[in-house]
């Protein structure tokens, strides 16, 4: 009856003591668990918080009516937009090319001030870029893209830009997003020192999409530089999408080396950085 008595005391303390060993153990494994946890939120990088914007202003505001409007306006802006877009189309198929400037092969070509001239036949009536760039945000992000801008005529033309992001994160993670936007130009003002167009076409940033109208100048100041600016506004998935490019160009012959500076905007998460590109005319 004793020596069953001391066999369970000896087996409740040996119990009571790998219990209070392995508590620790647990808490322990449960707190590593919470801070892995935290860090992966720390760690999302800016381009998961770019595309999900706080989750469209936390979400949690289920203001039904505050929802009906931001939808109704949203709606409103998308058709207003996509009508635009179409009369703008429809403008310049209209349009007939009888304008008097031409454009040289490129620009300061043979020594010639600007790029534009009128009634030489000698030139064209159009031109067109094509481009390659590569964008500097952090040590983590980075970002390459190409675009493509051609004049069908000195009135009109097209344009298509792609970007493409990626972010290295934590445990050999990344993240990605894709910028891209098509559209039509329509020029505003030509002469021998500046082209201004108007851009107005479709943005995607990944999953989402919309409309956008934008401001686009070259301006020839002398050989051999090109200053660039980009100005645009839409609407994508309900937010307001900005972006805003500022470059200097170097022209060797065809050839033009570019350096500047771009900000994209959406909602309130915003992407900016550094950009190093070149550009073949043609």
């Amino acid at each position: 009856m004793i020596r069953k008595l001391f066999r369970l005391i000896f087996i409740c303390i040996i119990s009571l003591l790998l219990i209070d060993f392995s508590t620790p153990l647990f808490t322990q494994e449960r707190e590593d668990k919470i801070e892995r946890r935290d860090d992966e939120k720390k760690e999302e990088g800016k381009l998961k918080k770019f595309k999900e914007r706080d989750n469209k202003e936390d979400e949690s505001q289920t203001n039904h009516d505050g929802e009906e409007d931001d939808e109704g306006s949203s709606c409103f802006i998308r058709e207003f937009m996509f009508n635009l877009t179409f009369e703008f189309a429809k403008y310049l198929v209209a349009q007939r090319p009888d304008d008097p400037t031409r454009f040289m092969s490129y620009p300061y070509l043979s020594n010639t001030a600007g790029f534009t001239v009128r009634h030489d036949d000698e030139f064209r009536r159009g031109f067109g870029q094509i481009g390659l760039n590569y964008e500097w945000v952090d040590d983590n992000l980075n970002a390459l893209g190409v675009s493509l801008r051609g004049r069908l005529h000195s009135r009109a033309g097209l344009y298509l830009d792609y970007s493409y992001f990626r972010e290295e994160l934590s445990n050999n993670r990344s993240d990605h997003l894709n910028l891209f936007r098509v559209g039509l130009i329509k020029s505003l003002y030509i002469n021998r020192s500046l082209i201004l167009d108007l851009d107005l076409g479709l943005r995607t940033v990944s999953d989402y999409g919309g409309l956008e109208i934008g401001l686009h100048s070259q301006f020839f100041p002398a050989k051999p530089f090109v200053l660039e600016f980009l100005g645009t506004i839409g609407s994508i998935d309900a937010d307001v999408f900005t972006q805003f490019d500022a470059k200097v160009g170097l022209l060797v012959n065809r050839f033009q080396l570019e350096g500047g500076y771009r900000i994209l905007n959406w909602g309130d998460e915003n992407l900016s950085g550094a950009i190093l590109g070149v550009k073949l005319w043609f």
